[in-house]
């Protein structure tokens, strides 16, 4: 992300390891959604779009970014999902870009609707922000993390709240009682 290629340089294979980090954003609608696309880190949008040609698994649903995936799967907008499914992420200059796309895209769509749908039985969407670090920088990696107090602590606290916000049984009783709510209104 960072690096240009000369046109003579010949290509080389290389291995990686991505660092993830879970960030305290999550939605749980189209609105949410479009609220956290226009506040998360680039990292985040790079993430979610070009970081899934990076990942061993295919894509969940078939598009080939998180935000369609989560759409079609958890809150079942096929309209929605497909405008975000056709994006090409290699077809911008920037991230910023990127992000304006997204950003357009949900927010005409919200606009046409009322209300807005929320997940109601499927998971919110979690933000994710990595780094890609060549297999021969790992090593570094590691240390900088270690020898990086605050770093580690920010993490292992976002992993910590995420553990605590979406797995606990404290989680379920409250989507349960919210559910209940709603049902008896």
């Amino acid at each position: 992300m960072g690096s240009t290629i000369s046109p003579a340089a010949p290509f080389e294979f290389i291995g990686a390891v991505e660092l993830r980090e879970i960030l305290s954003r999550r939605a749980r609608d189209e609105r949410e959604l479009l609220e956290a696309l226009e506040e998360v880190p680039k990292a985040s949008i790079y993430y979610h779009t070009h970081g899934v040609f990076l990942r061993d698994l295919p894509a969940a649903g078939g598009y080939l970014n998180d935000f369609a995936n989560w759409v079609a799967r958890h809150v079942h907008d096929r309209v929605l999902a497909e405008r975000l499914g056709v994006v090409d992420p290699f077809g911008f200059l920037s991230l910023e870009e990127l992000r304006e796309e997204f950003v357009s895209i949900v927010d005409h769509h919200i606009a046409t609707l009322n209300p807005v749908p929320r997940v109601v039985f499927g998971e919110p969407f979690f933000f994710v922000q990595s780094e890609v670090i060549p297999l021969e920088g790992a090593a570094y990696g590691i240390r900088h993390l270690l020898s990086n107090p605050e770093l580690m602590n920010r993490m292992g606290q976002a992993g910590h709240e995420h553990v605590r916000r979406n797995f606990l049984i404290t989680r379920h009783l409250r989507d349960y009682l919210a559910l209940f709510a709603r049902l008896s209104r």
